[in-house]
């Protein structure tokens, strides 16, 4: 069953005031979608800043994740950001905040609000507030203070970035999910308690079946990328605008990510052969 998809699409716009303000970007997926494959090859760029569950080095972690030599190993292998450590980090770099299968509040509202903290350091003659804007109004000598002395600085950025976030949503079509699902025991099969393939629940999406779950991130997302398109081709990564380049690293991590897959699967779902990378 060969999967022909709707092109990958953007309703977001890079400018220059948001380019400076470094907006974070926020990548969400369904299970087994591909939403390590994605945010590995972004984070492979140096671009952008992700902290992990784990003391290890991002470059440690690439490695140990993608020498599985056997699908049961795929899950065991894997380390998930820390979504909150990440909004609260200090870089230069965009930050990635990386959900799986999240809650449409998860997704498209601040999880760390400036307001709750406020109020936990807020003198009795201070204004109350709402919401960000409402913080980004008070006198300059209450945000002084609650930025210097109460040390709110990090999430009055984190807040920042946040108002001009770029969402990202990663997909695939049902067939192609389930299929891949199946092969590495995620999603569903996870557990390994369901050892028979079934059907994940679908709705018709531009004339598509896709996860249920997915259609309302597909609509409301800033820009939406079709993992097959990815991986053909790479280039849709440049165009809009989430790398600069492909290079060579980038292409060797598409394949080894491929030859962890059964040929005939990776027909089976849209994905062309190996040998098209380097035409």
């Amino acid at each position: 069953m060969l999967s022909r998809l709707p092109r990958s699409g953007e309703r977001w716009v890079l400018n220059d005031a948001v380019n400076q303000s470094l907006p974070a970007l926020i990548l969400g997926y369904r299970g087994a979608s591909g939403g390590f494959f994605l945010l590995h090859l972004l984070l492979m760029s140096n671009k952008y800043h992700v902290d992990f569950q784990s003391d290890k080095s991002f470059e440690d972690i690439f490695r140990e994740q993608w020498q599985i030599t056997h699908a049961d190993f795929w899950k065991m292998k894997e380390t998930w950001p820390n979504n909150y450590q990440t909004a609260m980090s200090t870089t230069t770099r965009q930050k990635i905040l990386f959900y799986c299968n999240p809650t449409k509040q998860e997704f498209f509202q601040n999880p760390y609000d400036i307001v709750p903290c406020y109020f936990d350091v807020k003198d009795n003659t201070w204004p109350e507030i709402s919401c960000f804007q409402d913080y980004e109004n008070l006198p300059n000598y209450i945000k002084q203070e609650c930025e210097l002395s109460h040390g709110l600085l990090n999430i009055v950025q984190w807040c920042r970035e946040w108002q001009c976030a770029r969402r990202i949503w990663l997909y695939t079509d049902a067939y192609a999910q389930n299929e891949l699902a199946f092969y590495k025991k995620a999603y569903k099969y996870f557990d390994k308690t369901n050892k028979h393939k079934t059907s994940i629940k679908s709705r018709s999406w531009h004339g598509f079946m896709i996860d249920a779950a997915a259609i309302d991130f597909l609509e409301c997302s800033d820009t939406i990328l079709n993992l097959q398109n990815v991986i053909n081709r790479p280039d849709l990564l440049v165009r809009t605008k989430l790398l600069d380049a492909i290079t060579k690293s980038h292409l060797d991590f598409i394949e080894r990510w491929c030859s962890l897959h059964p040929q005939d699967l990776l027909a089976d779902i849209g994905i062309l052969p190996l040998t098209h990378f380097y035409d």
